[in-house]
């Protein structure tokens, strides 16, 4: 189902960012480096033109300088916002 999921993503012109996760303090899996990448991706998108309207989905306010970079060139884009809470297997 994965491979699935990704020709979908392709399909619909999306390129997933894959990056290995890091396991930090108190085994806390995180990642580095994938805001870099796609913060880099989404602005040579802006750039070149080829995006109508920028789609962001993320959990914090890393992006801000690049949606501040993305309004100076133009670039619509579209924050969709909600409220989730969940449960994990840790509580």
């Amino acid at each position: 189902s994965e491979r699935a999921w990704d020709e979908s993503l392709g399909f619909a012109g999306i390129v997933p960012h894959y990056f290995p996760l890091s396991v930090g303090p108190g085994d806390k899996l995180g990642e580095k480096g994938v805001d870099v990448a796609l913060a880099l991706d989404a602005y040579d998108l802006a750039l070149r033109k080829q995006v109508d309207v920028l789609v962001l989905i993320a959990s914090d306010g890393d992006f801000v300088p690049l949606l501040r970079r993305l309004h100076g060139t133009g670039t619509a884009v579209l924050l969709p916002v909600w409220d989730v809470m969940y449960t994990d297997d840790r509580g």
